[in-house]
């Protein structure tokens, strides 16, 4: 769960970042890390890692978490092409759906 949190937390500098300094440089690679750190925490679960253990979450949780996490890459391409509105609306998203994934409930 430890590593969860730290992408976390490097997603939402980055979206800080994005959303406050008109998405600069430093944003991207803030997101980029934190997406990377969270897609090996996945992998690392699906391949039976033990140190990468989580609680069992609602499917609701994993649906969001899926969301945000697909939405990363459609959200660098428009920053790549320079597409600001995109990329800020993709970015406000991907954080609340992260953000909601988090919430400690218990699966249903």
């Amino acid at each position: 769960m430890f590593w969860s949190y730290c992408a976390y937390v490097l997603f939402m500098l980055g979206a800080v970042l994005g959303l406050t300094r008109h998405a600069a440089e430093p944003s991207l690679w803030f997101i980029s890390m934190g997406w990377v750190l969270q897609m090996t925490v996945i992998l690392l679960q699906a391949l039976g890692s033990r140190r990468a253990l989580q609680p069992e979450r609602a499917g609701w949780q994993k649906a969001a978490l899926g969301f945000a996490l697909a939405a990363v890459p459609v959200m660098i391409i428009f920053r790549l092409e320079a597409d600001l509105k995109p990329f800020s609306l993709l970015l406000a998203a991907a954080a609340l759906l992260w953000s909601l994934a988090l919430l400690r409930n218990k699966a249903s």
